[in-house]
């Protein structure tokens, strides 16, 4: 005997299509907090590297443009110095930082 009148889509295997969507919803939502726990790491690791950054304005830089995601140009405005300036500090600072650790 086939019953009818159940929902069912055919080819999935499953009967109950609203409940496959909550079951995705949640292993998305799930996937999502994983990926926001592991950016909240590494956003801890950055700006503990840059605290630990002596000299201020290379710091600041830091911040700004790797924290805050400001441009160039925002960066400069808020330390008072031009943009192709605070990024060549930037550039020089980390490949000094890459030299030491080699």
């Amino acid at each position: 005997m086939q019953i009818t009148g159940l929902p069912f889509t055919p080819g999935t295997g499953s009967s109950d299509q609203m409940a496959d969507l909550a079951i995705k919803a949640v292993s998305v939502r799930e996937l999502i907090e994983a990926k926001k726990r592991k950016l909240n790491q590494q956003q801890d690791r950055i700006i503990s590297w840059i605290i630990s950054i002596d000299d201020t304005v290379v710091r600041q830089i830091m911040l700004y443009r790797h924290v805050r995601c400001y441009s160039w140009n925002t960066v400069a405005q808020k330390i008072g110095i031009t943009a192709d300036s605070a990024r060549k500090q930037h550039d020089r600072y980390l490949q000094q930082s890459q030299k030491g650790n080699k």
